[in-house]
Formats: structure tokens, C-alpha cells, sequence
């Protein structure tokens, strides 16, 4: 706000001034919570959903309350407030204006590009916020589901079982290859080892345990950890640090998560 002849008249049109401070806080609010991990969590599930237009999935009765419970309920809590913008009307604006928006062409394959690069921040933040700030980490659950469906991203298998090809991203084959004993629609598979730039948190995201599909509550394989230096590490919530059950049906996984929060 160093002028030489002046501050131009731009908040006429709409423009905020404001600090440097207050900048990043307001790309902090959106790329930790408001707008950047809602397009990763549907870009990631649209491609496997077979959707080519982002503005397609907002009608999805199953993807569009997944995105607006990880923003409302679960990055919320821990968000950025900048002051000059209420992240409550920007995440409304997000969800109910931008992204349905069908004039903004926009692809879930072109945002799943470098994924691998955007978990830590767009997720791995509002996990160490939790972990930080002493919150209770069982109120993680759609979070977790999104990172267990990159794992289900990456072995390039739709939810009718087939093949696509996943976004150009730099640790694709590496990523590929932690994955590569497993198959998918097997029902139980040992567990993994991945790179910790996989995730990028300190310490554990435990989840609270799950009902199943019976009802009752498993007490041996009801919590799934999500580790940085651990040798091995669980994507879905569903599960425990020995054993790995990648979901097979993408649709019914969502469905099911949804009903539960």
C-alpha cells in the first residue's frame, strides 16, 4: 500500500486492501480448508466416478455432501480466519456458486495433476492443527477416506473395475509401486510400507472405530493409522496398521461414510 502518486480508487470495484499479514492468512483459509482440498477430495472420486466436468459432480447426491461435510465439519473447526472474509460465506460461495458453476469447464483430471504434492498441505495441515491444538482426532473420518481413495486412485481402476490413467504427477510411479502387492476387490492384504512425503504429519491420525456393514463394531481391525515416519501405514479408516482392505466400490465406500456423519 506504498503509492507514489496515490492509492487507485480499486476498492470502488470491489478490491480489498488490506496487509501482507491478512494476504496469507486468506490463502491459508483457502487452501487448508475453503476451496483447494474440496477440489482435491472430488477430483480424486470424480475420476473414478467416470465425471469429466467438476460442475457435473456438484449434482452428485453422494460427492457433494462428502465435500461440504470435509469443509463444514471437519477442516472448519481449525480454519485460518483472516478477518476481511468470513470463511463460512466463502465456503458457501465455493460450494454453492463456483463450483457448479458449468460456464468454468473445469476437469477433476486436470486438478488430480501432482496430487502426491498436494495432500500434505491441502490435509496434512488441518491434521496437525488437530494434533496441535489437542482436538479430538476421531471427528476425522472424510479426510482419511479421501487419502484411502488416492490409494484406490492410484491403481488406475474405475468403480466398474476399468482402466484409466491417472494425472501426471512426479511420484506417480513411485506411489504406484508402494501399491503394486495390492489388488483390487481382495478381501484382506498386508500392510504397506509408504513414503512419508505421503502424508507430511507429525505423529498419528487415529480414527475412532467403525460400525460395520453387520452392525457390530470391530474391535481388532475398528482404527486405522495415518503415519509419517511409521513403517507402515493404514489409508483407509476402516482399518488397522497390520492389515489393508482397499475398498473396491468407490460409490458405495461414500455413500456409506456420508450416512455416518
Amino acid at each position: 500500500d506504498n503509492y507514489t502518486n496515490g492509492r487507485p480508487p480499486l476498492d470502488l470495484g470491489g478490491a480489498l486492501y488490506t496487509t501482507r499479514e491478512t494476504v496469507d492468512k486468506v490463502e491459508t483459509m483457502k487452501v487448508t480448508t475453503c476451496l483447494n482440498p474440496l477440489h482435491t477430495a472430488m477430483s480424486i472420486y470424480g475420476c473414478m466416478l467416470g465425471y469429466t466436468l467438476i460442475s457435473a459432480e456438484m449434482a452428485d447426491p453422494d460427492l457433494r455432501p462428502f465435500i461440504q461435510k470435509i469443509g463444514y465439519i471437519e477442516a472448519m473447526p481449525v480454519v485460518t480466519d483472516p478477518g476481511v472474509l468470513n470463511p463460512y460465506e466463502f465456503i458457501g460461495a465455493v460450494i454453492n456458486r463456483r463450483l457448479p458453476n458449468p460456464f468454468m469447464p473445469d476437469a477433476p483430471q486436470r486438478i488430480a495433476m501432482d496430487t502426491s504434492q498436494k495432500l500434505p498441505i491441502r490435509f496434512g495441515e488441518t491434521i496437525k492443527k488437530y494434533i496441535a491444538r489437542g482436538l479430538d482426532m476421531g471427528n476425522l473420518q472424510l479426510i482419511p477416506l479421501t487419502l484411502a481413495g488416492y490409494a484406490r486412485y492410484l491403481k488406475g481402476l474405475d468403480d466398474n473395475g476399468k482402466p484409466f490413467e491417472p494425472s501426471p504427477d512426479p511420484m506417480l510411479s513411485e506411489m504406484q509401486e508402494k501399491l503394486a502387492g495390492v489388488k483390487v476387490g481382495e478381501p484382506q492384504l498386508d500392510g504397506l510400507r509408504v513414503p512419508a512425503s505421503a502424508v507430511h504429519t507429525q505423529g498419528c491420525l487415529r480414527t475412532r472405530p467403525l460400525r460395520g456393514r453387520t452392525g457390530r463394531a470391530d474391535r481388532r481391525h475398528g482404527q486405522g493409522t495415518l503415519c509419517r515416519t511409521g513403517s507402515r501405514a493404514c489409508y483407509s479408516p476402516q482399518i488397522c496398521p497390520g492389515k489393508v482392505k482397499p475398498f473396491y466400490n468407490v460409490r458405495a465406500q461414500t455413500k456409506d461414510m456420508n450416512h455416518r456423519i
